[in-house]
């Protein structure tokens, strides 16, 4: 076999796993056949194949070129993106039916020192070059390398971390040396399709989603290499945890070479490739490195729940409440000390969980007056972001109420960027882009320290919030976050799903385009008696959050010192557990002990997840508390619910509520 052929497996090897992972291509090629564009796949020309990497001694660019300079590729020109920290090269093919390569790199030494450290964490477990182990002379050997895993899987946490920072980073962490994209050349297309303005219209009229960072059409300043890409199809990815999150994968990329101009009198049929624009342009592809990131995936792209505020009749109790009862430790304070008049605010933090407690300094402040009408209770669910400015105008300008224009706030540890929008009851929405910010939480806020410190129950994040709003409201609320927000409605449970004997509710999931962010949210459904939304509504006063669900890798532990804390939990009958085993299948944990402390299991298509939920923490019948543990699962406990809304009805009836 010569390096020609064996060039051709690798290719083909590549272009396999890259075709099945990245639907777009197929049905770009289906669609390019039934238009008569091409005949088959075989016709289209790829103008070039990429791959992105990590500069570290034993990794990056000079590894990865190793493969293809041994197959005939020649070295060519160097780009370097300095606001992406990135270098690159592309490679010129040894035969014309092969594409270019281009290979990018991140310069790692620039992240920071945290960032640092979580990249050298996973692929320091590459000890050396991993290239120098191949048989470069085995095509089969080299196509199986490019989709193998260099080191091990990253957690959530990582990976999250690596993405506020550099969403290139977090893509290779990833993906590894996964082909990036492919690309179709246009410019030996038929006449009404050899654009990159033709040939975006043939794709948006097919359904597909273009990258439009720095316009959707690229254009060289020479204005004779224009580009224009997809942007990258969403992978459901399995994490160390066991977890999965949705994220950015691999993309198509489209390029139009025009003719030189010392070759403009040929006659097309006569056009060779060396009669075209040849190499790169660092400005168009530093706009479509951006098919992978989060503001093309997503044009609200949420990094997760940065902090959720209540307003509180009394922020120091509450404080001590949670404290105690929750293990949560104090992280900020601000107040009259650090010259707020106004009001006085407790932060506090569990691993990624952060509340802050408000309370009004007078009588006739709105936070007083919110309070009084609702009790305590949720007013800020805030969201992390890379870009305040742009979530306000995005969701504004879809129809969202404004609450804050953006903001700045600095003191000497950087700059928060803060915006927010209105949405159900007197709830609103707060963006925090806190990029530039290196402070403990916020400005006007200093740190916060106490001799009483309650260990912590285990609790990780905020897995979802729940909102509950009035009769009617749910559907209008889904296409809020639906055009508004850009969620999608990942669940939808009806009055028959989530009903007993006497209530019933109906309830919409909705799910940010990462899936960082969840929002169930409820409404009323009519019954012989009046549902737990119902007696929600009547004591809050209206539509508002009902619950937070907040995950654990042990709900057993977390539930066993949340018990002896003094937190009280709703108890299902002994009898839910007689037949669990049957219903949900076989699970890591005895049920023997799940029994006692009253934790919930349900399994779906992709695992089970084990759920307990508190009696509300107010003296109104309001706020309540989920406490969740997913193992594999995706879904909200649906199996349980018919448990869970009769125990919900034993204590309105003990209040008088149902």
């Amino acid at each position: 076999m010569n390096k020609i052929e064996g060039l051709q497996i690798i290719m083909d090897a590549l272009m396999d796993k890259y075709s099945d992972r990245v639907p777009d291509v197929k049905k770009i090629i289906q669609a390019m056949v039934d238009r008569g564009i091409i005949n088959k796949a075989d016709d289209i020309q790829n103008d070039h194949i990429a791959f992105r990497s990590l500069g570290l001694p034993q990794l990056g660019i000079q590894s990865l070129e190793k493969i293809f300079l041994h197959y005939g590729y020649t070295k060519r020109d160097h780009l370097n993106f300095e606001a992406k920290k990135l270098d690159a090269y592309w490679y010129a093919p040894p035969a014309p039916n092969f594409p270019r390569i281009f290979i990018s790199e991140l310069r790692v030494h620039e992240l920071s020192e945290q960032a640092q450290a979580i990249l050298h964490s996973y692929t320091d477990e590459v000890a050396h070059d991993p290239v120098n182990d191949l048989n470069l002379d085995d095509p089969n050997a080299v196509g199986e390398f490019l989709h193998q895993g260099l080191w091990r899987l990253p957690t959530i946490e990582d990976y999250q971390t690596l993405q506020a920072e550099s969403e290139y980073a977090s893509w290779v962490i990833y993906n590894r040396y996964y082909l990036n994209h492919y690309t179709i050349s246009l410019h030996h297309l038929p006449q009404a399709y050899n654009t990159c303005a033709a040939f975006n219209n043939f794709l948006e009229g097919i359904g597909i989603k273009l990258n439009d960072a720095g316009g959707k059409i690229k254009v060289s300043p020479d204005g004779l290499l224009c580009q224009s890409s997809t942007v990258a199809q969403i992978i459901d990815a399995p994490f160390a945890d066991g977890r999965s999150l949705p994220i950015a994968g691999s993309y198509v990329e489209f390029a139009e070479r025009r003719v030189l101009p010392a070759f403009a009198h040929f006659d097309h049929k006569d056009l060779k490739r060396e009669h075209f624009r040849e190499g790169f342009e660092a400005g168009n592809a530093d706009k479509i490195f951006e098919s992978t990131f989060s503001s093309q995936v997503d044009f609200l792209p949420l990094l997760g729940t940065d902090f959720v505020e209540f307003y509180v009749g009394n922020a120091k109790q509450a404080a001590h409440y949670y404290k105690t009862a929750f293990g949560y430790q104090d992280l900020a304070y601000s107040g009259p000390e650090t010259g707020d008049r106004e009001k006085v605010s407790y932060a506090l933090k569990q691993d990624k969980v952060r509340l802050i407690l408000t309370t009004a300094l007078h009588p006739d402040h709105p936070i007083a007056q919110h309070t009084s009408f609702h009790g305590d209770g949720v007013r800020t669910i805030a969201l992390t972001v890379n870009d305040a400015r742009d979530a306000f105008h995005q969701t504004t300008s879809r129809g969202a109420k404004p609450f804050m224009e953006p903001k700045e706030m600095t003191d000497e540890h950087g700059t928060v960027v803060m915006s927010g929008i209105h949405i159900y009851g007197d709830t609103v929405h707060l963006f925090v882009e806190r990029k530039n910010y290196a402070g403990i939480f916020l400005p006007g806020f200093r740190a916060l320290t106490s001799a009483y410190n309650p260990a912590p129950v285990g609790l990780k994040y905020i897995d979802h919030c729940v909102g509950n709003v009035g009769w009617n409201e749910m559907n209008p609320w889904v296409k809020f976050y639906e055009d508004v927000m850009g969620f999608k409605n990942i669940l939808t449970f009806d009055d028959k799903q989530v009903s007993t004997e006497y209530s019933a509710l109906m309830s919409k999931v909705m799910s940010n385009g990462n899936g960082y962010v969840k929002f169930p949210i409820n409404e009323p459904a009519k019954g012989k008696k009046k549902s737990q939304v119902e007696e929600y509504l009547d004591f809050y006063g209206g539509p508002g959050v009902q619950h937070i669900a907040i995950a654990t890798d042990n709900i057993m532990d977390t539930v066993i010192k949340l018990r002896s804390r003094g937190v009280e939990f709703l108890q299902v009958p002994g009898t839910y557990y007689d037949d669990l085993a049957k219903r949900v299948g076989p699970i890591e944990e005895d049920i023997d002990m799940l029994r006692p402390l009253g934790i919930l299991v349900d399994r779906d298509d992709e695992g089970y997840l084990l759920q307990i939920f508190t009696k509300p923490v107010e003296d109104r019948p309001t706020l309540f508390y989920e406490i969740i543990q997913r193992r594999g699962a995706k879904s909200f406990g649906a199996g349980n619910f018919k448990a869970l809304f009769e125990a919900l009805e034993r204590e309105q009836g003990l209040r008088g509520n149902l």
